[in-house]
């Protein structure tokens, strides 16, 4: 159909870094893109290091999309992906403080993070050698707990961020409490 047609060359311009065009080939496909299109388009600009506009196509997505979403959560999957996209470009560029304020975003938006969600903002702070701010991403995971319990790789990636500076007594402490909450 049209709109398979559309993602595919969204995601293929993406693969080229043209994020331009892929947002214009968004905004030129219909009078309402779906979600799915918006979630290639921002996975494009992800593609292209455009998390700025990255970050504005997730929000015009969420305004177009809210009286549908004000029904409960039929379109949490599409959500969740277009914020694991927005994240994942904030983690590939260093950006730890928009990572954990999109986060936070998500709580507001009624879009509960997932544990990906988590990790990928984990990431963020290891990239920028943030060990503190992961150390508080982390600890907030395992107060919330259930689904967004911290597994191997959320451990792995702040104790990664406290050897990148050299904090060697952060990094044991970590480990200790990885260590336990296998028991």
């Amino acid at each position: 159909n049209d709109e398979e047609l559309c993602r595919r060359a969204i995601s293929t311009v993406g693969s080229a870094k043209q994020w331009k065009l892929a947002v214009e080939l968004l905004h030129d496909f219909s009078d309402c893109p779906s979600i799915l299109l918006y979630n290639s388009a921002i996975a494009a600009c992800g593609k292209a290091g455009a998390w700025e506009e990255a970050l504005t196509l997730l929000d015009e997505s969420e305004n177009r999309f809210q009286k549908q979403l004000d029904g409960g959560k039929p379109l949490y999957n599409s959500r969740i992906s277009g914020y694991e996209a927005a994240l994942t470009v904030l983690a590939k560029l260093k950006r730890h403080c928009e990572a954990s304020q999109l986060l936070e975003k998500m709580r507001l938006r009624g879009v509960p993070p997932n544990l990906n969600a988590y990790n990928l903002v984990l990431l963020a702070c290891n990239k920028a050698g943030r060990h503190i701010d992961a150390i508080h991403v982390l600890r907030d995971m395992m107060c919330r707990g259930g689904d967004v319990s911290p597994n191997a790789n959320s451990y792995e990636l702040v104790i990664s961020a406290c050897g990148k500076v050299g904090a060697w007594k952060e990094a044991s402490h970590i480990e200790e409490m990885m260590d336990t909450s296998a028991k």
